[in-house]
């Protein structure tokens, strides 16, 4: 196993995480604010100095464990990215199967927006993060990823 640094795995990860659509408003709307408490605690886990790391993980965890009570307690991927997050010491050692796991969901995301809708270039910019955690935790010997990575064109708009 590789480490590589738990920041991309979270933005791999946390987009491919999301409310049901089938939920009435009220409780759409309570997903959706969960939803933007976990971005603000990401952030803060990202911007927080050497000292203050630990503190600030610990706080994105708890407000990612919020997240899944309310969204829904079969969100898979917010409990790989608690489970993750672990005791808040840094970097996590991933297997190839987590991480591929990763990025299916990634891809299954990505594959459901078209080129020119709005978030298409987040959404391809998060997949191809998540191709190259592949590529860096599994290996392409073959060349598989980086032909999938070189294939994608973020910018596109039509």
């Amino acid at each position: 196993m590789k480490k590589f640094n738990l920041l991309y795995f979270i933005f791999a990860l946390f987009i491919a995480v999301g409310c049901s659509e089938t939920e009435d408003d009220s409780s759409h709307y309570a997903c959706q604010e969960a939803e933007d408490d976990s971005l603000q605690a990401l952030n803060a886990y990202e911007n927080a100095s050497e000292e203050d790391k630990n503190m600030k993980c610990a706080e994105y965890k708890a407000v990612l464990e919020t997240q899944l009570q309310i969204c829904g307690a079969d969100n898979a991927a917010l409990e790989v990215l608690i489970a993750n997050l672990g005791n808040c010491g840094g970097e996590t050692v991933l297997t190839c199967d987590q991480v591929t796991a990763s990025v299916a969901q990634l891809k299954a995301t990505f594959d459901g927006v078209s080129v020119g809708d709005a978030q298409y270039s987040n959404f391809c910019l998060l997949y191809k993060a998540g191709l190259e955690n592949q590529k860096a935790i599994c290996g392409d010997e073959d060349g598989a990823i980086q032909a999938l990575i070189d294939g994608l064109d973020c910018e596109a708009t039509e």
